[in-house]
């Protein structure tokens, strides 16, 4: 018994289609590696600080030094925790 073998045509056909699917399918990929549009992350920093937190620090400095705490304002958060504390089973 004697095993088919199909044309040589339909062999070079069919390699040269999956060889040109997967270069069409590759092709964006490629041609981004070798120009790419974006430069990437770039590092920004302040002239002033090295520190990437300092300028957070600074924002939470100003917050402290705006809110001012009474003695009515005090009493009234206890009240409020003591309230709180009780209502645990």
């Amino acid at each position: 018994m004697m095993i088919p073998i199909p044309p040589l045509t339909s062999i070079l056909t069919l390699f040269f289609g999956v060889l040109l699917f997967i270069i069409i399918m590759f092709m964006p990929a490629i041609i981004e590696l070798k120009k790419p549009k974006d430069p990437g992350p770039k590092n920004i920093e302040d002239s002033e600080s090295t520190d990437p937190f300092q300028g957070r620090l600074n924002s939470l400095d100003d917050v402290e030094s705006e809110f001012r705490v009474d003695g009515a304002t005090i009493k009234r958060v206890a009240e409020i925790l003591s309230v709180l504390h009780s209502l645990e089973p």
